[in-house]
């Protein structure tokens, strides 16, 4: 089962990641954590953190499959757009209907996200997108805790 685990915020909105990335190493002088935004070293007595940026753009309920196709095309296609992916992770929020189209024609280094997420496992909640679902689907972020909800 996927869980979303919060990993950053706005003011009133939470990016959440649809499973955890962590991982640790008990070596004092190696690698200690890595999360899909920071890792963590230590060298002798200091501990030197590198950060990847994070930039995610929510989409809210807007666009066509052509409008995606013409804007993913375009980015796809933007030299300026190519930041070196070790130091800006890029996420797109499309609507839930347009998730899997994006995924499919988006550049493999930037990822899609959810713009929401049903607080259980499925069942019968009319409309909601749950995290297992997001997950199967290959979406690793998710957006949570809106103001207009």
């Amino acid at each position: 089962m996927a869980a979303a685990f919060v990993t950053g915020s706005t003011t009133n909105t939470s990016w959440a990641q649809t499973r955890s990335t962590s991982a640790f190493c008990t070596k004092p002088s190696k690698l200690i954590a890595t999360t899909s935004r920071s890792t963590i070293t230590q060298n002798a007595s200091t501990i030197h953190m590198s950060r990847t940026f994070f930039v995610g753009g929510n989409w809210k309920c807007n666009g066509s499959k052509n409008m995606i196709k013409e804007l993913v095309e375009a980015i796809n296609a933007d030299p300026a757009a190519h930041a070196d992916a070790s130091k800006v992770e890029v996420i797109v929020a499309p609507p839930a209907s347009y998730l899997d189209y994006t995924k499919s024609i988006l550049r493999p280094d930037w990822q899609v996200s959810g713009q929401n997420c049903w607080i259980k496992e499925g069942g019968a909640y009319t409309g909601e997108v749950s995290a297992d679902m997001l997950a199967d689907i290959g979406c690793k972020w998710v957006i949570l805790g809106h103001s207009e909800r």
